[in-house]
């Protein structure tokens, strides 16, 4: 029979999202899958071959050619299927199991045309005479995690048949890939169909957020990172042991814990993960190895009152409900919801649970499987591996690298294995909010490294050092603004001068003097005047609406407001206060008579500095009171990061109603830089 006229059958539902994804990137290689059966024993490369070819030409699904035309993709079974097969010695390499695990890599980074590769690699490595790799790699259209485990197996008995000279039993052949697409297409036609739609539609008809531990959007990628860690056998069998108390098996404890954890690390109560089901469609299926997998959406609503046998006791109720309706395609409830860009997603992270061992024996050598690559990953994906090799529990914690890094991955998987261990011996009463979520390591940084602040500063103020500049170094020039310049002893006399005649109006500790003048150096001037008079400065944009100025005044009450004659009637229609106009020849005069000599106050550390507002967004704006030891802490900790000195220029460009403008002010004054405002 020719190409032309074999049979056309049409994609399932797994593998027509595939297709449409790999023809979107036909250079992604994301979608082989691979994984290779350690043999501890001998093995006859011969025999293995005639076994493996054996298996392979009943795997329909792997000898699939595709095309496509104006109706979509297609796909033709080929009939008498040929492929290659390596039989790789590296037994005489330094390191054998490295170059073994450096072919398969290199082969699962090769991307696979659909349209004319074949979709599957089969190799057989010799490290020593008594120990062999078989590898596999397989593009995900054609096989999932189970079906990679009927071929194993089959492989494994064949292979032992022919060693010990058996028959290999006809009735022994995998069931027909075409009886898949058959029972799909009665699926959809079928009522089950549409009450699936309806509840899936119905579920997510309010298109929830998905939750991710990134805080970056997920992008397709080439590759994963993988962290794998293998559970002790004590540690298995005490979390396969806290299943009795809980009354849930292994598998409800790992989604209980990755909802837990989401919860905890990001305050979501409405977390879903991606659950992989099998969603083999029949007793035929059971026995065909393809793609017929399903990624499912598991949603859970949590909250840090919930106690752990609440959450367990939601989980196996969503277990109940999604298991009678998991035959509706993922991809189609993602079209139902127009759900389209890459970036619009059901879910962030998955939850793989391997429910099946492969227990593979070659003519009485063990065989363990090593998985290499499970498919895309989108955005986290937590593989879960129950397998009879004497290890435990192997979990795979495999990360899109686009939004995540190798350190970020270890510590997820390090806490979220702390709260495995956990689950063995907390209590059923106890809530989710309070389940330690911090490693030690952790624990210790936030509450002791993090708080190891304490550092060694002059026993001068940023003030007296201001004014130590002004002494050693009196012609530096100190502020420049337009066309304004003042040189550090100017600036200090005229702030010397405004701060004697604060005092004699009453000024000092405690009291608040607002200031509501123009960026300019008398601003500079009047900022440090109040400070060098013990009082603390209230700081006013003359930009402001008149209610936000008369809510401040009235609200923080200060003794006087230092201003200019272009806003002084804007004030004095909204307040009653005394105003000092420094720009009015009275007022100049009368400042002139003042002693330029440093003020004595009486301000302790804890009195005030200054007086911020608050925008209001949330309601009226509130007044927050800086005090001097917090300012004088501040500055000193930023002169320790910028080291500033005589040779640098600052520039001050924040509004000083904005709370960094006392940084930009002070921080080059007390350190002897020119401050340009």
């Amino acid at each position: 029979m020719s190409m032309n006229q074999r049979l056309r059958l049409p994609l399932s539902g797994a593998q027509a999202g595939i297709w449409f994804a790999q023809q979107l990137d036909p250079a992604n290689p994301i979608y082989n899958t691979g994984e290779y059966v350690e043999i501890h024993g001998p093995v006859d490369p011969a025999r293995f071959e005639q076994a493996l070819r054996h298996v392979l030409v009943q795997a329909e699904s792997l000898h699939a050619q595709f095309g496509e035309d104006e109706n979509g993709p297609w796909q033709i079974i080929d009939p008498s299927p040929d492929f290659p097969f390596y039989f790789i010695d590296v037994s005489t390499a330094a390191n054998p199991e490295s170059e073994a695990l450096f072919w398969m890599k290199k082969d699962l980074s090769k991307p696979v045309d659909l349209k004319c590769d074949p979709l599957f690699t089969e190799a057989l490595f010799k490290l020593s005479d008594q120990r062999f790799f078989w590898y596999q790699r397989i593009h995900h259209i054609a096989i999932d995690g189970f079906g990679f485990s009927l071929i194993a197996q089959k492989v494994a008995e064949t292979y032992t048949a022919l060693m010990n000279d058996r028959m290999i039993a006809a009735d022994e052949a995998f069931a027909s890939f075409r009886e898949v697409i058959e029972e799909e297409k009665v699926y959809h036609a079928s009522e089950q169909y549409e009450r699936d739609r309806q509840f899936w539609l119905e579920r997510f008809r309010d298109q929830p957020e998905a939750v991710s531990l990134s805080d970056r959007a997920a992008r397709a990628s080439h590759t994963f990172i993988r962290k794998t860690v293998h559970l002790s056998v004590a540690q298995t069998e005490r979390l396969k042991q806290s299943t009795q108390y809980w009354k849930a098996g292994w598998h409800e404890l790992f989604l209980a814990a990755t909802a837990l954890y989401l919860h905890r690390l990001t305050s979501a109560t409405d977390v879903i993960l991606g659950l992989p089901m099998m969603n083999r469609l029949g007793s035929v299926a059971l026995n065909v190895p393809a793609m017929v997998m399903n990624l499912v959406p598991f949603r859970l609503h949590l909250h840090a009152d919930m106690k752990m046998s609440q959450l367990l006791s939601a989980v196996r109720q969503e277990i109940k409900e999604i298991k009678q309706h998991h035959k509706y395609r993922h991809e189609q409830l993602r079209r139902d919801l127009k759900l389209l860009g890459e970036n619009q997603r059901l879910f962030g992270v998955q939850v793989n649970i391997m429910p099946f061992d492969y227990g593979l024996h070659f003519d009485g050598y063990q065989g363990i499987t090593h998985n290499l690559s499970a498919g895309p990953v989108d955005d986290l994906a937590i593989n879960v591996y129950d397998r009879t090799d004497g290890n435990g529990l192997r979990i795979d914690f495999d990360a899109n690298p686009e939004i995540y890094q190798a350190d970020d991955l270890a510590i997820h998987q390090s806490r979220f294995l702390q709260i495995l261990e956990m689950l063995t011996v907390l209590q059923e009463d106890v809530t989710i909010g309070s389940v330690e979520l911090l490693l030690e390591q952790e624990r210790r940084q936030v509450i002791e490294i993090w708080n190891e602040t304490a550092r060694h500063h002059s026993e001068a103020s940023f003030l007296q050092l201001f004014e130590k500049q002004a002494q050693q170094h009196p012609e530096a020039m100190a502020v420049i603004c337009e066309n304004q310049m003042l040189r550090y002893q100017e600036l200090n006399e005229q702030a010397n001068r405004l701060a004697h005649l604060l005092v004699e109006k009453g000024a000092g500790p405690e009291q608040y003097v607002a200031l509501a003048l123009p960026r300019s150096a008398d601003m500079v001037i009047a900022m440090l005047a109040v400070l060098k008079a013990g009082a603390a400065y209230l700081p006013i944009d003359p930009e402001y609406p008149k209610e936000r100025l008369a809510f401040m005044l009235d609200d923080a009450e200060p003794l006087c407001i230092i201003t200019n004659s272009a806003t002084q009637p804007k004030l004095s229609a909204i307040s009653p206060l005394s105003m000092i106009v420094l720009d009015h020849p009275e007022t100049e005069e009368a400042i002139k008579r003042y002693p330029s000599t440093n003020v004595e106050n009486g301000r302790s550390a804890l009195h005030p500095a200054y007086v911020i507002y608050t925008s209001g967004s949330t309601g009226k704006p509130k007044g927050v009171v800086v005090p001097f030891q917090n300012l004088n802490n501040f500055l000193f900790a930023m002169q320790d990061k910028f080291m500033l000195n005589e040779r640098d220029r600052w520039l001050a460009v924040t509004t000083i109603a904005f709370d960094i403008a006392a940084l930009e002010i002070f921080l080059p004054l007390m350190s002897g830089a020119r401050l340009i405002v």
